[in-house]
């Protein structure tokens, strides 16, 4: 046997280890990359918005302002009227006016008839008849002649006596023209 060789036992003593200490310099792994990535995204964000922050200020100011000034048409509102057609193909003092079924001068109260005489009166109308008088249908009884005194210009007239509510047409006797 070896005189220097260790007589005791087999087993050899534990090795001595120190705790691995982390590298602090190198960071956490992937850290390197996980910046770039922030960096890139939020570059990629700022450029997005930026780009569309100047896509909406390029616009053209005339049509945002077609848009904001144009107004909302109301579910309720009247049509305008048509053009009058030329003179000698209408009767030249007449309407016709449509009153909405249900709002025909026989329908309406004393009072809002008085009211609705009162303002075709104010407009030179001097009288008012049914046209279909014969007839039992009652979309054919809402439609009344209108004749006016000679000096009215019955276009003007036509667009104040539309205003009332319960007319739901008017135009030109243009009928009188084609029965002749």
């Amino acid at each position: 046997m070896d005189p220097n060789a260790n007589t005791q036992s087999p087993i050899q003593a534990p090795l001595q280890t120190q705790p691995i200490q982390p590298n602090i310099s190198q960071g956490p792994p992937f850290g390197g990359k996980r910046k770039v990535l922030i960096i890139v995204l939020v570059t990629l964000l700022l450029v997005i918005g930026v780009g569309s922050i100047l896509i909406l200020l390029a616009k053209p100011k005339n049509e945002t302002n077609k848009i904001a000034t144009q107004p909302t048409p109301s579910p309720f509102a009247k049509p305008t009227l048509p053009p009058f057609p030329e003179k000698g193909l209408y009767v030249e003092n007449e309407l016709v006016v449509r009153y909405i079924l249900g709002k025909t001068p026989e329908d309406l109260d004393q009072q809002r008839k008085t009211e609705i005489d009162k303002i075709l009166e104010d407009n030179g109308v001097i009288s008012q008849t049914r046209v279909y008088s014969q007839s039992t249908d009652p979309a054919l009884n809402s439609f009344y002649s209108l004749k006016f005194k000679e000096e009215i210009n019955i276009e003007d007239a036509a667009k104040v006596i539309y205003e009332i509510p319960e007319i739901q047409g008017v135009e030109p006797n243009v009928e009188a023209i084609l029965n002749k």
